[in-house]
């Protein structure tokens, strides 16, 4: 009799883990997503689950509690109760989760422990995804070939990109907006470029051929940069930025004698001509000539013009006294800026002719004074007209005695 009631024990208890057992099986426990997707350090999401009874038999006192770990805290409570689930039932149940803004990019594990009454606890496993905070992609450096770009001229922009985040970025574009008042123009391609995809850490490089327009000013302008890109998550992220380009021209500055009146041992002038043949103008210009053992300076050694437009001349003269005649040489320095404020200095050395006073004198550049000649016969004459009245009285008295 004690062996027929063993027996019956250990089958009771057989079919009570049996029933607990498909109790626990008959719960199906799923993850329906999370939201946002991915996750972002120090943000929460909202992790959702869906419960569901899949047998014939009313479920019953269903406890599930969330079991999270580092990077994760909850900010909900950790357990969820459902009273009752009818067969075919679903139900559905959140999580409010936080992300700790220390979080690495990756797929973290949280788990959902359930169970049926007072049956043994079932767990189940569910990765969620962390994303970067801010996924940055980085202009590393822009070059222009040329550095300075003159008016009609072409050029080569590079622009070089570096992704900074420790994920993948793909689908970059690249614009360079030349609308408005930018005096640029595309040649040989678009004003936008694509870059399929660039992994954590890599650099790559772009160029953009354009033109400077003839009319471009000559100044520094700062031109839009628009740059769009996806995360490996397809979240699309937006840059703008600006990059410099310049356009600039040198002056390009001559010299020369415009009039020579030098005569040896005289003082005497001679003119120099300041010319401007460069695209760029001429700022702050002063000429300082220097004084050497072939001639003495009368007049200042320097002169201060200020600005030479391009395509345009001044004139300065200088007063000199030469020490011989023949062709001498002038020396001096000119000190000038460009429109970029670059600072200029040129030795010049002028090859200018030396008259002797007879050649000044063939030439006009001595008047010769008369004055003493013409002041000299009226003086002669007047003496004539006096001794000859003298004498003509001298020969009437005699002729009366």
């Amino acid at each position: 009799m004690k062996k027929i009631n063993l027996i019956f024990l250990f089958l009771f208890m057989f079919i009570f883990v049996i029933i607990n057992l498909s109790n626990a099986l008959a719960l199906d426990v799923d993850i329906v997503g999370y939201n946002p997707y991915p996750t972002k350090p120090a943000e929460s999401f909202i992790a959702q689950f869906q419960i569901e009874n899949n047998e014939d038999i009313v479920l019953e006192n269903i406890t599930l509690n969330l079991d999270v770990s580092n990077p994760f805290s909850l900010l909900s409570s950790d357990e969820q109760f459902i009273e009752s689930l009818m067969p075919g039932q679903i139900e559905l149940i959140e999580f409010i989760i936080y992300v700790e803004g220390s979080a690495n990019p990756g797929e973290y594990e949280i788990e959902l422990n359930y169970k049926v009454g007072d049956e043994d606890w079932r767990d189940k496993e569910f990765k969620i995804k962390v994303r970067e905070k801010e996924v940055f992609l980085e202009v590393v450096s822009v070059k222009s070939i040329p550095e300075k770009i003159s008016p009609s001229e072409e050029a080569e922009v590079k622009i070089k990109i570096r992704n900074n985040a420790r994920s993948l970025i793909k689908d970059i574009t690249i614009k360079l907006d030349l609308s408005g008042e930018i005096p640029f123009a595309p040649i040989s391609s678009t004003t936008e470029k694509r870059i399929d995809e660039l992994y954590s850490g890599e650099e790559k490089e772009i160029i953009f051929n354009i033109i400077a327009l003839q009319n471009a000013e000559l100044k520094t302008y700062k031109v839009p940069l628009q740059i769009e890109y996806y995360d490996e998550y397809g979240e699309k992220y937006t840059k703008q930025d600006l990059i410099s380009l310049l356009v600039s021209s040198e002056p390009q500055i001559t010299v020369k004698i415009e009039k020579s009146e030098l005569i040896e041992n005289m003082n005497s002038k001679v003119k120099i001509k300041i010319l401007n043949t460069g695209l760029g103008g001429a700022d702050f210009l002063n000429v300082q000539l220097f004084e050497l053992s072939n001639y003495e300076i009368i007049s200042s050694d320097e002169e201060y013009i200020g600005q030479i437009d391009s395509d345009d001349y001044e004139t300065i003269e200088f007063e000199l006294i030469p020490r011989k005649a023949g062709n001498i040489l002038l020396q001096g320095i000119i000190n000038y800026r460009d429109s970029n404020n670059k600072e200029y200095s040129e030795q010049i050395t002028l090859s200018v002719k030396v008259y002797s006073i007879g050649e000044a004198k063939n030439l006009g550049l001595i008047k010769t004074n008369y004055t003493f000649l013409f002041v000299s016969i009226a003086a002669l004459l007047i003496i004539c007209f006096f001794l000859y009245r003298k004498w003509k009285r001298k020969k009437n008295a005699s002729r009366l005695s």
